[in-house]
């Protein structure tokens, strides 16, 4: 096919246009300095010259907010740009097909609507929590992988588009009409809960095959009628129980009325859980490689899905003696038949390895399925939670790190709830995981399903060290580290802002993993700078509750007085700020101190806004010592029982430092 002139050229060679809508193209290209095959978005919004450096400053400011949304389910950006004359670019991480092209020739089950919708809400919360609004959800703007995992895309591609057809004329809708909220029709301010509505109406499409108002047609005016005056249409379901549960969840979604909707996509998520009968147990099958009927899905988000040929093994074994009676020889059958043989799992007990001086492993892509073939089919990534930008990157960064070995992953979810998570480890022990990297919760409620991981001989990666004795490597993070730098900054900050002896509140976490223990370590790292300092408070906070009101009650309302806030996480310290802004407490007057580094937490950095610093491991070196080492555990490489990381990264604002 002919590439239009007016599209970007420069660093990317453009192959093919894969698709097209009103004023953008998508084409399949790749850079041509990195070799990356990417999804190029053109749009082409002809905003008018005197007007274009205006846009061009609106458009890299949204771009940058878009690019920095670093989830699981949110389909990664990798560059952006606008040229001179308009034409603006977005190049994105290429995936095979869309959720429109999936509904086109099937009604979907039960399962997969819940498998599909938990990782879409995932990702539409986690942007959310940022303060971006989708403003354009349908089903053409998801996403899936070849075993149908869901990633959302164009994010705030609506909102940059309106901005841009503003300038040019009025009278314009933004989004699909039949997806989008009546406050979008209506020209209205729109937030978080437009995304709902949209959300309401794909559950409602994904259930019955077609949107509710697919009965206009074409017919724009008869659409916005039916949206606005007549009743929602009633889903039908062959359980009728469960048709009535949804269809309840669904018509608080699209409530006219912005306020009547839910007031947020996890707790729509929640509703259709329960309105679904989802269960958090096993169920049992004869065959454990099919995933989507040997489970439930469970917690916060379905697992990664991934699919092995049935019979995979016997082809293996015919195949092999096929050869060696065709005289292929004794060789062959010897190299391969080596990685036939079960993991023996080699842990060497002695002093902990450092993760930057652990050599890597070269392995075969062939010999590795191999192993996989017979010693499992897949690896299993069980996070704590993956709520926060830290958790979502590093369980992308360990599946691409696995998948350059041709290894499946699949990643759940317990949001931070150990029994779930116990759960998920028998889950992915029945569906035949060869190995398990885990953030471990609670030990005494997971320490039966890790056993039952040993007695199964499968590699175990844990990312924090527990009492037990189990045959496992484990992973020293050193969050006592982290913990010790922000309390050492914040006894600084005490210091060089003249507020000795400094009054301290530390906001913790109630979780058995190693976030738990920051709090001592950032008072640890306050002694030594500030020894005088006064803790005034502590508030223990419950895991996926917001910080507000009570906050607000046990600080605020107790008239403490408080220089500094200690938190041992980033989204705690996004919750305190949220309740000093409520009460109206000057952004100079107090210091926020956290762990995390995460975007958000950087750009309040910038701005002065009551968060002074905040530190982070390398994500990177993390995940890459992880995916090493659980290649080792795979081929039968020795391991040693535990391997330490000791890298930071901090991120300050001026004055701490």
């Amino acid at each position: 096919m002919a590439i239009s002139s007016e599209t970007p050229r420069g660093d990317y060679n453009l192959e093919q246009r894969i698709g097209r809508g009103g004023m953008a193209q998508v084409f399949r290209a790749v850079h041509r300095s990195t070799g990356r095959v990417v999804a190029l978005k053109v749009i082409h919004y002809g905003t008018s010259l005197e007007d274009l450096k205006t846009f061009k400053l609106r458009f890299a400011q949204e771009a940058k907010l878009i690019a920095s949304l670093e989830h699981l389910h949110i389909v990664p950006i990798y560059d952006y740009g606008i040229a001179d004359d308009g034409v603006a670019h977005i190049a994105m991480r290429l995936l095979p097909r869309s959720l429109h092209d999936h509904m086109k020739t099937r009604r979907l089950p039960l399962p997969d609507v819940w498998a599909i919708f938990a990782q879409i809400a995932d990702g539409i919360s986690y942007a959310h929590q940022r303060g971006v609004v989708h403003r354009d959800i349908k089903p053409s703007n998801i996403l899936l992988d070849e075993t149908d995992n869901a990633y959302v895309t164009d994010f705030g591609l609506a909102k940059l588009l309106e901005a841009s057809l503003r300038l040019t004329q009025t009278g314009v809708i933004v989004g699909a009409p039949a997806y989008a909220a009546p406050e979008q029709i209506a020209d209205k301010p729109t937030d978080r809960r437009s995304d709902i509505y949209s959300l309401g109406v794909l559950i409602y499409h994904m259930l019955a095959g077609e949107h509710p108002f697919a009965r206009a047609g074409v017919d724009f005016v008869r659409l916005m009628h039916m949206k606005l005056h007549d009743p929602f249409p009633i889903l039908t379901l062959d359980n009728e129980r469960i048709a009535h549960h949804a269809n309840q969840v669904i018509a608080r979604a699209v409530a006219l009325d912005p306020a009547a909707r839910f007031e947020s996509v996890d707790k729509l998520k929640d509703s259709l859980r329960d309105a679904l009968q989802i269960i958090d147990t096993p169920i049992t099958v004869s065959d454990p490689l099919k995933t989507r009927e040997a489970h439930a899905i469970t917690g916060a988000g379905a697992p990664k899905r991934s699919k092995l040929p049935k019979h995979t093994g016997t082809i293996l074994r015919v195949t092999l003696f096929t050869l060696m009676g065709c005289g292929v020889g004794i060789l062959l059958y010897t190299r391969i038949v080596m990685y036939l043989l079960p993991l023996q799992l080699t842990i060497e007990r002695g002093e902990p390895v450092r993760a930057a001086d652990y050599p890597g492993i070269s392995v075969d892509a062939f010999q590795t399925r191999l192993r996989l073939l017979v010693n499992g089919s897949f690896v299993a990534y069980i996070a704590c939670s993956l709520d926060s930008e830290f958790a979502a990157i590093m369980a992308r960064d360990i599946d691409q790190g696995l998948d350059n070995y041709n290894i499946p992953v699949r990643v759940y979810d317990p949001a931070m709830n150990a029994q779930t998570q116990a759960s998920m480890i028998r889950t992915a022990l029945h569906d035949g995981a060869a190995g398990f990297i885990i953030c471990p919760l609670e030990e005494s409620e997971i320490a039966s399903a890790l056993r039952a991981v040993n007695e199964h001989r499968r590699a175990l990666l844990l990312l924090a060290p527990l009492q037990g004795d189990y045959h496992a490597v484990s992973m020293d993070s050193h969050n006592d580290a982290l913990a010790v730098q922000a309390g050492l900054l914040a006894g600084e900050y005490i210091i060089a802002q003249g507020l000795i002896p400094g009054n301290v509140v530390l906001v913790t976490m109630q979780s058995p993993s190693g976030v738990a223990q920051r709090g001592n370590g950032m008072l640890a790292g306050l002694a030594e700078r500030a020894p005088n300092a006064r803790i005034a408070a502590v508030y223990d906070h419950v895991p996926n509750a917001e910080i507000d009101d009570e906050f607000t009650q046990r600080i605020l309302d107790a008239q403490l007085s408080f220089d500094v806030v200690l938190t041992v996480h980033d989204t705690l310290a996004f919750g305190v700020i949220d309740a000093l802004s409520d009460a109206r407490i000057a952004d100079d007057r107090v210091g926020i101190f956290s762990i995390g580094s995460e975007t958000p937490a950087q750009a309040y950095i910038e701005a002065g806004r009551y968060l002074r610093a905040s530190v982070s491991a390398d994500r990177d070196g993390l995940a890459s010592a992880v995916v090493n080492v659980m290649l080792r555990m795979l081929h039968d490489v020795p391991v040693p029982e535990r391997v330490e990381s000791h890298m930071l990264g901090v991120v300050t604002s001026q004055g701490v430092r």
